[in-house]
């Protein structure tokens, strides 16, 4: 199995050569590798791993519900479904209608809070831990795939 990582990009502009800075930090070695991508290749990246994801036998989640779970899988608990909403900045009906998915999925676990019912809270599972490492390994594929076109040093390679 793969190393895990950590991934934040930045935002989309327009002029198709500008570049996004890819920072995985591998937590096995503790080193930290930036990697910059063209919108092109960003999008390609983007675009190998969601075809490999629609081809695995798993269930295609919309990117609501990805989103969904990759915060809770990626920032500390607890998680509830108003924090939730507030983090993503969506409605809270549409934070329950994505973990309603999750839950019959087993991807994610709802429990009420003991002092008030009124909070749910939103638990991580095994099998939702399985989904998304199998999820970043087909990431990690993916990059495996355009990394031959990087070079090491300045520029629009790795530094």
């Amino acid at each position: 199995m793969r190393d895990q990582t950590d991934v934040t990009s930045a935002r989309l502009s327009a002029d198709p050569e500008s570049r996004y800075k890819l920072v995985r930090s591998i937590r096995k070695r503790n080193e930290i590798m930036v990697v910059n991508l063209r919108q092109d290749e960003a999008l390609e990246l983007w675009r190998e791993t969601l075809s490999a994801s629609v081809r695995d036998d798993g269930p295609d989640l919309s990117a609501r519900q990805m989103a969904i779970m990759l915060t809770v899988y990626t920032s500390p608990p607890p998680h509830t479904v108003r924090a939730l909403a507030e983090l993503l900045r969506i409605a809270k009906p549409a934070v329950t209608r994505a973990l309603d998915r999750l839950s019959i999925l087993g991807f994610i676990r709802r429990t009420r809070d003991a002092e008030d019912r009124r909070i749910v809270h939103v638990q991580r599972t095994v099998k939702g831990a399985v989904f998304l490492s199998e999820f970043a390994d087909q990431i990690a594929e993916a990059a495996d795939g355009i990394g031959p076109r990087f070079e090491f040093g300045d520029g629009p390679g790795l530094q």
